[in-house]
């Protein structure tokens, strides 16, 4: 209970603590002490003992619990009362009453309150720290023993030193022999395998042959790495930025159920793009005459400005591409009969590639960390949802791969060592 711990702190500072109607706790100072048959040394501690006759009330116990628990003194006064009626209640019928770190209650043959104190509490303020430890005994040599000793050791050195250099002489002879038949067992079982000879032949041969390959049809191979370099695991520099770059296509039902945990995410779902070429939706663009205008020239972020430069951009989302051939519009005048050609407005939705920052499922947070890269300097932008629900947030995002894979260390060494590339 409660009013038990309140006991137990009030015996650190004062020397008799009353509960009214049952009794009170007294404290007796004792000092380092030394038990000659253990060698057990014993900090200086106080003994705390039971007085069944001191019941009166002299409020400190019921003041100290008005002013902890914020209650009343009426309160608190009732409070003890309870405790008390189950004390005694608990004492007639027989059973221990334990007080916290102080010790314990109960009634003898003859109905006495016999109290016995909790030893691992040294309620003793100037011992705190100190604890009992055993020692033993020091031994102390008298002048006869030191001259055996002085004599016998002279003697047990003579004869370990001779004992040694035996020792030593039998381990370099089994040294020398067991050396010599391990060698003429390596000279009889040295022979060369055919098969062992054949197989580094054939796979330096396979190994060549891929080298080949490689030089002659090098254009090849850097489409092929331009293309898949961002799914392929072996290209990226962060051991997580693979799973990070690919989340939309983990299943997350499959890993989950998955009785062999959280690593069988080698599982990826089937790009429905590449399974179903039905599925791919044709994308319709109406081509209409606009009128231009001159407007000043403003200052494009780095990303427009490549865009403009660089038109080999290869997409990893067929989905959103389409391509539109220009037009020529006629339009007739009043009055005449040529027509003046004006070239229709090229609509071309070319893919961008975004530096991911995070993503969030609260769109405030989004807000947030854009405005948070943009007072760095960053034209950051949302990079769409994915399929659980999650908007990217993006650095900045480019029309070039290589800008973006120039500009992604930089934000890895100085902002986000996790970020990543996507292709939308």
């Amino acid at each position: 209970m409660k009013i038990a711990r309140h006991i137990g702190n009030l015996l650190y500072d004062y020397e008799c603590v009353v509960i009214p109607g049952l009794g009170g706790f007294l404290t007796n100072d004792k000092p380092a002490s030394i038990q000659p048959n253990t060698y057990h040394f014993r900090p200086p501690y106080k003994q705390v003992m039971f007085n069944a006759y001191l019941k009166t009330n002299d409020g400190l116990l019921v003041n100290y619990i008005a002013r902890e628990e914020n209650i009343s003194y009426k309160e608190a006064k009732a409070q003890v009362d309870k405790f008390v009626y189950l004390c005694n209640n608990a004492l007639k019928s027989g059973k221990r009453i334990n007080f916290h770190k102080v010790g314990s209650l109960y009634l003898n043959k003859n109905e006495k309150i016999i109290f016995e104190q909790n030893s691992t509490v040294n309620y003793n303020a100037d011992a705190f720290g100190l604890t009992g430890f055993v020692s033993p005994a020091i031994r102390r040599a008298n002048a006869e023993e030191k001259l055996r000793e002085v004599v016998g050791t002279g003697h047990e050195k003579k004869v370990s030193a001779a004992k040694e250099t035996r020792k030593k002489n039998r381990e370099t002879v089994t040294t020398s022999v067991a050396a010599e038949q391990k060698h003429a067992k390596l000279l009889a079982t040295r022979t060369k395998s055919p098969y062992k000879t054949q197989f580094v032949f054939l796979v330096t041969l396979i190994i060549a042959m891929m080298v080949g390959w490689g030089f002659m049809n090098k254009d090849m191979v850097n489409a092929y790495y331009t293309n898949y370099s961002s799914v392929i695991p072996l290209f990226y520099s962060q051991p997580n930025a693979y799973v990070i770059n690919n989340i939309d296509k983990v299943p997350i039902a499959k890993v989950s159920s998955s009785r062999f945990g959280s690593w069988w995410i080698s599982l990826f779902e089937k790009d429905e793009a590449k399974t179903s070429p039905e599925t791919v939706k044709k994308v319709s663009v109406t081509v209409r005459p606009v009128a231009v205008t001159a407007q000043p020239k403003a200052k494009l972020p780095i990303s427009a400005v490549e865009k403009t430069k660089n038109t080999d951009v290869v997409s990893e989302n067929p989905k959103n591409e389409a391509t539109v051939t220009s037009k020529v519009v006629t339009r007739q005048l009043p009055g005449k009969t040529s027509a003046t050609p004006t070239p229709a407005k090229r609509i071309i939705k070319s893919p961008r590639f975004y530096i991911i920052a995070g993503a969030f499922k609260d769109t405030h947070n989004v807000q947030v960390l854009i405005s948070s890269l943009k007072s760095k300097g960053y034209n950051a932008v949302e990079a769409g949802v994915t399929r659980y629900g999650l908007h990217r947030v993006a650095f900045e995002a480019f029309a070039n791969r290589r800008l973006a894979e120039r500009q992604l260390p930089v934000i890895r060494r100085n902002e986000n060592p996790s970020a990543w590339i996507l292709v939308n």
